[in-house]
């Protein structure tokens, strides 16, 4: 493309000439100028012009390209986010006056029990109180409690037992069922893990009393296995 300039009395003209059809080529990326202020403000303008025209036919090439590729069944461009690590290391003005946070104090959610801790001391020492420091702990333990249920004969012949304490289902505590349900579920723990860890704390249990309480096989069919097998385990059975 050529340019011829001309003009009077500060007036000026740009006359553009595009060389025949056969010679015409096409740059697809068109860098600007170094320097566009020695130019006459019209054909300054007009640069500027053809450039913004070329970055949005660029960005709007891109924009069908995605299309196409999306419409055949293609992956498009990644979307790369920022990594943020230019951010993480500017500094923060706002920060330099804010005081470090402390962590509040811990506020046990069962009963405190106190034990008091003696001191070696050397003799003349006076007594100044106690100074209090809370841990908090967690016991896991196994306990077979042996109901001694009694047993009553009426006058009319019927015989009366005692009842159980509340939840007190088969063989085992409500706690311990409990447990293996909050295990299993919000837990995520497999019933083989579960069987290992309760049988490693002292539980006799086995494998199909817990598919029995998870829901895993049906109930019925296994009250009566999972209860004979209980029995045999604790000696309960003939």
């Amino acid at each position: 493309m050529a340019c011829e300039v001309t003009g009077a009395k500060g007036q000026a003209r740009a006359d553009l000439k595009l060389p025949r059809r056969g010679a015409t080529r096409f740059k697809l990326f068109v860098a600007a100028p170094p320097d566009l202020d020695g130019l006459p403000p019209e054909l300054k303008q007009f640069l500027l012009k053809l450039l913004a025209e070329n970055a949005e036919l660029k960005r709007q090439n891109v924009e069908l390209r995605d299309e196409i590729a999306r419409l055949k069944g293609l992956k498009g461009r990644p979307q790369i986010k920022p990594s943020g690590m230019e951010d993480a290391t500017t500094p923060n003005p706002s920060d330099k006056g804010a005081r470090r946070r402390r962590r509040g104090k811990i506020v046990p959610r069962v009963s405190v029990a106190d034990q008091i801790l003696k001191a070696e001391i050397p003799p003349g020492s006076r007594f100044k109180g106690y100074e209090g420091f809370v841990v908090q702990e967690l016991e896991l333990r196994v306990r077979a409690i042996r109901y001694r249920r009694e047993r009553w004969l009426t006058p009319d012949g019927r015989t009366v037992i005692a009842p159980l304490p509340p939840g007190v289902r088969g063989h085992f505590g409500p706690e311990l069922r409990r447990f293996v349900l909050m295990q299993y579920h919000q837990g995520q723990v497999t019933v083989p893990r579960l069987v290992a860890q309760l049988q490693a704390i002292g539980v006799s249990i086995c494998k199909r009393q817990l598919d029995c309480w998870t829901g895993r096989i049906p109930r019925r069919s296994t009250r009566r296995a999972a209860r004979g097998a209980a029995d045999r385990r604790l000696g309960l059975g003939g």
